[in-house]
Protein backbone atom coordinates (compact mmCIF):
# COMPACT_ATOMS: atom_id res chain seq x y z
CA UNK A 1 0.00 0.00 0.00
CA UNK A 2 2.98 2.31 0.84
CA UNK A 3 4.14 1.84 -2.21
CA UNK A 4 1.16 2.20 -4.18
CA UNK A 5 0.70 5.93 -2.41
CA UNK A 6 3.89 6.85 -3.11
CA UNK A 7 3.68 5.87 -7.12
CA UNK A 8 0.22 7.63 -7.29
CA UNK A 9 1.82 10.92 -5.60
CA UNK A 10 4.78 11.07 -8.34
CA UNK A 11 2.81 10.32 -11.01
CA UNK A 12 0.51 13.54 -9.73
CA UNK A 13 3.84 15.37 -9.57
CA UNK A 14 4.66 14.19 -13.45
CA UNK A 15 1.19 15.20 -14.07
CA UNK A 16 1.12 18.56 -13.27
CA UNK A 17 4.48 19.22 -14.42
CA UNK A 18 3.71 19.00 -17.89
CA UNK A 19 0.29 19.97 -17.59
CA UNK A 20 -0.40 22.31 -20.90
CA UNK A 21 2.62 22.66 -22.20
CA UNK A 22 3.66 23.65 -25.56
CA UNK A 23 3.79 21.05 -27.97
CA UNK A 24 4.37 20.97 -31.55
CA UNK A 25 1.20 19.66 -33.71
CA UNK A 26 1.78 15.85 -34.42
CA UNK A 27 3.05 14.91 -31.22
CA UNK A 28 2.35 13.98 -27.79
CA UNK A 29 3.46 13.83 -24.46
CA UNK A 30 4.43 10.41 -23.04
CA UNK A 31 1.31 9.29 -20.37
CA UNK A 32 1.40 6.75 -18.08
CA UNK A 33 0.40 3.89 -20.60
CA UNK A 34 4.04 4.79 -21.62
CA UNK A 35 5.49 4.17 -18.64
CA UNK A 36 7.21 0.39 -19.67
CA UNK A 37 10.93 -0.39 -19.61
CA UNK A 38 13.43 1.86 -18.44
CA UNK A 39 10.85 4.81 -18.40
CA UNK A 40 9.03 2.65 -15.51
CA UNK A 41 12.11 2.35 -13.03
CA UNK A 42 12.70 5.94 -13.62
CA UNK A 43 9.15 7.16 -12.78
CA UNK A 44 9.30 5.07 -9.45
CA UNK A 45 12.94 6.68 -8.47
CA UNK A 46 11.12 10.17 -8.45
CA UNK A 47 12.59 11.09 -12.08
CA UNK A 48 10.77 11.87 -15.48
CA UNK A 49 13.13 10.20 -18.36
CA UNK A 50 11.81 11.99 -21.22
CA UNK A 51 11.71 15.54 -20.13
CA UNK A 52 13.68 18.34 -18.61
CA UNK A 53 14.50 22.27 -17.93
CA UNK A 54 17.03 24.23 -18.15
CA UNK A 55 18.09 28.06 -19.58
CA UNK A 56 19.71 25.78 -22.16
CA UNK A 57 20.40 29.07 -24.78
CA UNK A 58 21.38 31.88 -21.91
CA UNK A 59 18.52 33.95 -22.09
CA UNK A 60 17.45 33.89 -18.60
CA UNK A 61 14.29 31.77 -19.70
CA UNK A 62 13.95 28.24 -18.64
CA UNK A 63 13.56 26.09 -21.62
CA UNK A 64 12.28 22.57 -21.79
CA UNK A 65 13.20 19.48 -23.98
CA UNK A 66 11.33 15.80 -24.08
CA UNK A 67 10.68 12.91 -25.58
CA UNK A 68 7.80 12.89 -27.73
CA UNK A 69 5.55 10.38 -29.38
CA UNK A 70 3.99 10.72 -32.69
CA UNK A 71 0.07 10.85 -32.66
CA UNK A 72 0.20 9.15 -35.89
CA UNK A 73 2.90 6.26 -35.58
CA UNK A 74 5.02 4.68 -33.64
CA UNK A 75 7.95 7.50 -34.31
CA UNK A 76 9.43 9.62 -31.30
CA UNK A 77 11.35 12.40 -31.38
CA UNK A 78 13.48 14.68 -28.82
CA UNK A 79 12.56 18.14 -28.84
CA UNK A 80 14.03 21.57 -27.88
CA UNK A 81 11.17 24.16 -26.60
CA UNK A 82 12.89 27.36 -26.75
CA UNK A 83 10.61 29.81 -24.54
CA UNK A 84 10.91 33.39 -24.30
CA UNK A 85 10.58 36.60 -22.04
CA UNK A 86 7.70 37.66 -24.26
CA UNK A 87 5.69 33.92 -23.36
CA UNK A 88 6.81 32.66 -27.32
CA UNK A 89 8.15 29.54 -27.89
CA UNK A 90 10.24 27.85 -30.74
CA UNK A 91 10.40 24.38 -31.38
CA UNK A 92 13.49 22.78 -32.13
CA UNK A 93 13.68 18.88 -33.46
CA UNK A 94 16.91 17.09 -32.22
CA UNK A 95 16.16 13.63 -32.84
CA UNK A 96 13.67 11.40 -34.71
CA UNK A 97 13.38 7.61 -34.81
CA UNK A 98 10.86 5.49 -36.83
CA UNK A 99 10.21 3.70 -33.49
CA UNK A 100 12.12 0.86 -34.42
CA UNK A 101 14.03 1.58 -30.71
CA UNK A 102 11.57 1.96 -28.13
CA UNK A 103 11.55 5.64 -26.53
CA UNK A 104 11.59 3.98 -22.63
CA UNK A 105 15.26 2.32 -23.62
CA UNK A 106 15.89 6.37 -24.07
CA UNK A 107 16.55 9.03 -21.33
CA UNK A 108 17.24 12.91 -21.01
CA UNK A 109 18.57 14.35 -17.99
CA UNK A 110 20.79 18.41 -17.46
CA UNK A 111 24.25 18.32 -17.89
CA UNK A 112 25.96 21.43 -15.58
CA UNK A 113 28.34 23.56 -17.03
CA UNK A 114 31.90 22.45 -16.92
CA UNK A 115 34.56 20.36 -18.54
CA UNK A 116 33.98 16.81 -19.86
CA UNK A 117 36.17 14.33 -21.77
CA UNK A 118 34.47 12.89 -24.64
CA UNK A 119 34.24 9.88 -26.13
CA UNK A 120 37.26 10.14 -28.65
CA UNK A 121 39.27 11.57 -25.47
CA UNK A 122 38.56 8.57 -23.90
CA UNK A 123 39.52 6.86 -26.66
CA UNK A 124 36.70 4.96 -27.80
CA UNK A 125 37.41 6.36 -30.95
CA UNK A 126 40.16 8.36 -32.94
CA UNK A 127 39.41 12.41 -32.63
CA UNK A 128 38.98 14.42 -35.74
CA UNK A 129 39.07 18.13 -36.18
CA UNK A 130 35.30 18.84 -35.58
CA UNK A 131 35.50 15.90 -32.65
CA UNK A 132 37.18 17.25 -29.81
CA UNK A 133 38.86 15.13 -27.11
CA UNK A 134 37.23 17.62 -24.17
CA UNK A 135 34.08 19.54 -24.05
CA UNK A 136 33.84 22.50 -22.18
CA UNK A 137 30.00 23.85 -21.33
CA UNK A 138 29.40 27.57 -20.20
CA UNK A 139 25.52 26.61 -20.09
CA UNK A 140 23.44 23.92 -19.09
CA UNK A 141 23.19 21.80 -21.76
CA UNK A 142 21.18 17.91 -22.63
CA UNK A 143 22.34 14.60 -21.25
CA UNK A 144 20.74 12.71 -24.13
CA UNK A 145 21.44 8.80 -23.63
CA UNK A 146 20.32 5.12 -23.92
CA UNK A 147 20.06 3.83 -20.81
CA UNK A 148 23.53 2.00 -19.51
CA UNK A 149 24.77 2.48 -23.03
CA UNK A 150 25.57 5.35 -25.62
CA UNK A 151 25.53 8.63 -24.09
CA UNK A 152 25.34 12.77 -26.13
CA UNK A 153 25.37 16.04 -24.85
CA UNK A 154 23.36 17.96 -26.73
CA UNK A 155 24.68 21.74 -25.84
CA UNK A 156 23.89 25.63 -27.20
CA UNK A 157 26.56 27.20 -29.30
CA UNK A 158 26.22 30.55 -28.61
CA UNK A 159 28.19 31.89 -31.58
CA UNK A 160 26.11 30.24 -34.23
CA UNK A 161 22.74 30.55 -32.06
CA UNK A 162 22.10 26.60 -32.67
CA UNK A 163 22.32 23.27 -30.91
CA UNK A 164 25.59 20.81 -31.07
CA UNK A 165 26.10 17.05 -30.50
CA UNK A 166 29.18 15.38 -28.91
CA UNK A 167 29.24 11.72 -28.32
CA UNK A 168 30.06 11.20 -24.46
CA UNK A 169 30.04 7.25 -24.18
CA UNK A 170 29.58 4.55 -27.00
Amino acid sequence: MKWFAIVVFLLAIVSSALANPPIPDGWRIPTEADYTFDWKDSILKGSIPFHVTADFNGDNVPDDAYILLSTHSKAWAVFVILHTKDGKSAFIKLDENDGQTPPQLMGLAIVQPGDYETACGKGYYECDPNDPDSLHLDLPAIDYFEFESAELFIWWDKQTKSFHRTWISD
